[in-house]
């Protein structure tokens, strides 16, 4: 069991990395909405909802398990949590990338 529980805490340091800078999800977002030509308007409309729904989720989700945390200690399902949660932080991130490679 602890050698799942390393597993896990290794795969939700690396799931954690493009959002470790302050307001790294405005700075993914601003990417987009500045190369927003290179998307079709659908995409862009997903794109904007999903950002709203994760800036409105995101907080209320990370406080729940900051009591799960304090009430049971951190546990494997604490961490499953934790790389559920940034993943779901994650298709503003995949269309700032593309949008990246496609400017550079």
């Amino acid at each position: 069991m602890q050698l799942f529980g390393a597993f896990l805490n290794i795969i939700a340091f690396i799931v954690n990395l493009p959002f470790w800078i302050p307001f790294s999800g405005y700075v993914w977002g601003g990417i987009v909405i500045f190369n927003f030509k290179l998307f079709p308007w659908w995409v862009l409309g997903l794109l904007f909802f999903w950002s709203f729904v994760c800036s409105k989720a995101v907080p209320e989700s990370s406080n729940e398990i900051k009591k799960q945390m304090a009430e049971n200690g951190y546990t494997p399902s604490l961490s499953i949590q934790v790389i559920i949660l940034k993943l779901l932080q994650y298709p503003t991130f995949i269309a700032a990338v593309y949008a990246l490679k496609k400017v550079v």
